[in-house]
């Protein structure tokens, strides 16, 4: 659009007065950004509503925009639907994939799949690539739909070759793993360099990790590294943590132990549960740090609140000790539970042990059997040897307790997963 100046805006008032919705649409979109007169939304809004009930389809997207944000009038999102639909009827692609997400996140309706699918399609067939991202999300993780991995990477691919950087790397995910089309690391490369040029620091880690690891190219860690650095710069935990590795062991970098901390720090302040974990075993053994087992403490919690099963195993371990030794430690096996929950088969027959002895919880021979079970399916073999054990002394009853547990303690660990 030309740029408009205070003339053009007193033309477009009268037009607008007079009931052109194209040039109420442009008096609207001057009070919105400002062009030759004063933000104003509440006027923008009016103006707005004034196209829109004109029929013109990008001003019902835009007031519906409005009615979804607040902007210039109170928020309604079921206002926010209706206009979206309105101009998606219009076939504005925009408008559709909008009315899209409203139904498939239930923002202004009842949640509501298959008209998101609709819409979604509706809008991929015009091209628009946020719909055909979405479009490939649905499939990918079977939300609304069977997943369909075939059906993702095509939907992915339409948005990729249009620069849209989400989808660019979720085809070279795709491509990586052979999901939906065969597996191509070299068109993952392409695909994944195609994103992180673009900016797009999620893509710039996972590029990183590709010369790390030498996928699609030959293994170079200073390439590794300077991917890794642009994604850091930008706030991504995970490329922070590797950044830090990397200056820590030397690799792709000249060592530097305080540029090493450093990142640890900056991933850790992101709560990266595996900065966190590290930072408290540098600060327990004193081989990065001076050993601080105050601090240890303080990060080792930290990467256990956030879902660290290692640090869940070792809190826990902490504190049943402390317990042993008749120190006040309420919900000992609280953290057991929690690693085990996710799988830790250490801490799984650690819990086992506290039922079975009574440290930190109750006794139960029936959680105890059925803990040493669940970690012996897991493949700790001193597990298998105590279920056993346990199995022989257990009464009928408790037994069939037992067993109901280790189904039940199953579930729970898959629902956790």
């Amino acid at each position: 659009m030309s740029t408009i100046v205070q003339t053009d805006v007193a033309e477009l008032r009268k037009e607008a007065e007079t009931g052109d919705p194209r040039a109420a649409y442009r008096l609207a979109e001057a009070y919105r950004h400002g062009r030759a007169v004063d933000v104003n939304p509440k006027l923008a809004f009016t103006w707005y509503e004034r196209a829109a009930k004109g029929g013109y389809r990008r001003a019902q997207y835009r007031l519906g925009s409005c009615f979804a944000d607040g902007t210039g009038c109170a928020r309604d999102q079921e206002q926010a639907l209706h206009w979206f639909l309105e101009a998606a009827e219009q076939n504005y692609s925009t408008a559709q994939t909008a009315a899209a997400w409203c139904y498939q996140t239930g923002t202004g309706c009842e949640a509501d799949p298959g008209q998101a699918l609709n819409w979604y399609y509706a809008a991929a067939v015009n091209g628009n690539p946020v719909a055909q991202f979405n479009l490939g999300e649905m499939y990918a993780h079977g939300r609304g739909v069977d997943q369909d991995f075939v059906s993702a990477a095509r939907h992915y691919r339409s948005a990729a070759g249009q620069g849209y950087r989400k989808a660019q790397l979720n085809l070279a995910l795709l491509c990586a793993q052979g999901k939906g089309l065969p597996q191509d690391n070299n068109e993952a490369l392409h695909w994944c360099h195609e994103a992180a040029e673009s900016g797009y620091a999620k893509a710039q880690y996972n590029l990183g990790l590709m010369h790390a690891g030498g996928i699609g190219c030959l293994p170079d860690d200073e390439e590794a590294a300077d991917w890794f650095y642009r994604a850091a710069s930008q706030g991504f935990a995970k490329a922070q943590y590797n950044l830090g590795k990397m200056y820590l062991h030397g690799t792709g970098l000249i060592e530097d132990r305080e540029q090493g901390l450093y990142w640890l720090r900056r991933a850790a302040d992101e709560d990266c549960v595996e900065a966190l974990y590290d930072l408290a075993k540098y600060y327990q053994d004193g081989a990065v740090v001076e050993a601080d087992p105050e601090q240890a403490l303080t990060w080792l919690t930290r990467a256990a609140e956030q879902g660290s099963a290692k640090a869940q195993y070792e809190l826990g371990r902490r504190y049943i000790l402390q317990a042993l030794e008749g120190q006040t430690t309420p919900d000992a096996a609280n953290w057991y539970e929690r690693a085990a929950l996710q799988g830790h088969r250490q801490a799984q027959f650690a819990l086992g042990v506290c039922y079975a002895k009574g440290v930190g919880v109750r006794k139960d021979a029936a959680n105890a059997y059925s803990w040493m079970r669940i970690a012996a399916e897991n493949g700790l073999r001193k597990a298998q040897y105590r279920a056993d054990k346990i199995e022989r002394r257990l009464d009928t009853p408790t037994l069939r307790a037992g067993r109901e547990l280790v189904k039940k303690t199953r579930e729970r660990i898959v629902h956790q997963a």
